[in-house]
């Protein structure tokens, strides 16, 4: 193939291109009236066999591949970039990777929309990829939008199908930039057979990147956060420099859940790398276990921010060690895990989640979780029937009592849990959210090897606005860091018709010179309401006001979230 890049009308001062799945040929396009401009882009191209109907060979098809949006070649760059932008040893994940670029978004629709199933074809494409060539393939999915329903979606259930015929299909999704609202994780990010990745700033990428003097690491705000579902699973750096077309002026910094998922899957490729080198025998099963126990928690993050906190490479490796050695742990790729929830249509999900004024289910009411083994596909009919498994369970807050001892799986069946909420360290209005953590009863593994699924209990005690306040609440929020959030949680009762929130930041409320905040209001599904009233800061507008109306206002308990800003000392 030939191609014209200087626009000179003339093939005879060009190079001939091969596909690049053969030579990984590249070139850029200039102009004759600039031949000294930069490259803007790389351009690529495959040659695609057709045939008719009937299976006759038809004239092949070229097809050219480009980066026209940035986003894409900026998460590459932070999964397996190396020396990026000239710089020795700026490098991404696992910069030894071999890279495929998936094409899923049209930049000439709005937010780079994906066409009909692209989304899916991307993903088979890399299973037909795994299975052509027998090599595990590790999908980077920067790309969601925001759940209507957690867990409902079609394509995530569709993946969790798919997962269990390609064990060694290793699939890191960003979990959305929804936040900090609870229930916020994007599709396809709460399906169950998934990596989903939060956004993380350290103190130190904070200074670097943002020239800001915060006080101690935090998730950026607009991080998705967990509730009805189980995620996210990990948090990962949010914020980074990395490769973009030369089109892109100034800095390269982009942050988003979108780069936090790279920084997990480079994560991933070196451990399945490092895998394969001893010759362990390993799956995406083990994989997610591996980077959830081996997670170190970040300080002052409830377990609906982070999950099993911040990825941890070099712990999470030690873990898949033992699990690859663990007859127990190849067996199992996962465990379905349902309980009772009222924001579902269907009434259940994989985390009991209860926020309804007077209607969370304290002592002596039992709350019940259902667990299934999904076994690996290698597993006989007679290995699965013979199948037995026997735990031991530890609540991780005193207000989470487990009411079921010691338990155990036998064949196919479902093992049923209960748990009971104690009322009496509920009372204060606000969040709690803990796990009980199920672990092997003897067999092969230990520690936190040894932990094979956790099951997710998060309340939301409102405080009830009505007559005994006067339709009033004031609160006074201290030690507001940046990047951080303070949440608030009102009863709105039946018949009310406006609901006004007033932020107020000023010396005479205690803040600190330079110190700017943003107040967000959410309903009881983690939808935004009343609109953006802008940052609120002392030097400013110190008063921002936020409305919300009927039909958009309606009973429930409403989330009030007041958000510090990045860069305010």
């Amino acid at each position: 193939m030939v191609v014209d890049t200087d626009g000179n009308g003339d093939l005879a001062d060009e190079q001939m291109l091969r596909d690049y799945l053969v030579n990984y040929d590249a070139f850029a396009l200039v102009g004759d009236n600039a031949p000294d401009s930069r490259s803007l882009m790389a351009w690529e191209l495959n040659v695609r066999a057709n045939e008719d109907f009937l299976g006759k060979p038809e004239a092949p098809t070229v097809e050219f591949h480009f980066d026209d949006g940035s986003h894409g070649s900026h998460c590459a760059g932070i999964a397996a970039g190396h020396d990026v932008s000239g710089q020795r040893g700026m490098d991404g994940g696992a910069p030894g990777a071999w890279l495929i670029s998936y094409k899923l978004g049209d930049n000439r629709l709005a937010g780079g929309a994906t066409r009909t199933s692209s989304m899916r074809k991307c993903y088979e494409y890399a299973a037909e990829f795994e299975k052509k060539y027998g090599i595990p393939v590790v999908v980077n999915m920067s790309f969601g939008i925001a759940s209507v329903e957690e867990g409902e979606d079609s394509i995530g259930r569709w993946l969790d199908d798919m997962l269990v015929d390609h064990p060694t299909l290793y699939v890191c999704t960003s979990a959305g930039n929804e936040g900090p609202g609870l229930s916020t994780v994007g599709i396809p990010g709460t399906s169950r057979s998934l990596i989903s990745s939060g956004a993380y700033l350290s103190v130190e990428s904070g200074a670097d990147l943002y020239n800001a003097r915060m006080q101690r690491n935090v998730l950026f705000n607009f991080s998705s956060r967990g509730g009805e579902t189980a995620k996210p699973d990990v948090v990962a750096p949010g914020s980074a420099l990395s490769t973009v077309p030369g089109f892109i002026d100034g800095m390269a910094r982009f942050n988003g859940t979108s780069m936090a998922s790279p920084q997990t899957a480079g994560a991933v490729a070196c451990l399945v790398s490092a895998a394969r080198q001893e010759g362990l025998d390993i799956h995406w099963g083990m994989m997610k276990r591996a980077l959830i126990a081996g997670g170190v928690p970040v300080p002052h993050l409830d377990l609906t921010d982070q999950g099993g906190g911040l990825v941890n490479t070099p712990a999470s490796w030690k873990i898949l060690k033992q699990l690859a050695g663990s007859k127990t742990a190849r067996q199992i790729l996962r465990y379905d895990i349902e309980t009772p929830c009222v924001f579902q249509d269907d009434g259940m999900s994989d985390a009991a989640y209860w926020r309804t004024p007077g209607g969370v289910p304290v002592a002596p009411e039992e709350v019940t979780f259902t667990v299934r083994p999904v076994f690996h596909p290698d597993m006989t009919p007679d290995e699965k029937d013979s199948f037995f498994r026997s735990f031991r369970f530890k609540s991780e807050a005193n207000w989470l009592k487990l009411v079921s001892g010691d338990r155990y799986i036998r064949g196919d069946m479902g093992m049923t849990v209960a748990v009971k909420y104690d009322g009496k360290k509920l009372q204060e209005p606000g969040l709690y959210s803990a796990r009980v953590i199920a672990t092997l009863d003897g067999g092969d593994l230990g520690g936190l090897a040894g932990r094979e699924f956790s099951l997710w209990n998060t309340v939301v005690v409102g405080d009830p606005v009505g007559p005994q306040s006067g339709y009033m609440k004031v609160y006074e929020g201290k030690d507001l860091a940046q990047s951080c959030v303070h949440r608030y949680y009102v009863d709105v009762p039946a018949g009310a018709s406006a609901m006004r929130v007033r932020l107020e930041v000023s010396k005479d409320t205690g803040a600190d010179k330079g110190a700017r905040a943003l107040v967000e209001i959410c309903d009881p599904q983690g939808v935004v309401r009343g609109g953006w009233a802008g940052y609120a800061s002392v030097e400013g507008d110190n008063i921002k006001d936020s409305t919300v109306l009927t039909p958009e206002l309606y009973p429930g308990t409403w989330g009030i979230n007041v958000c510090g800003s990045i860069t305010a000392p």
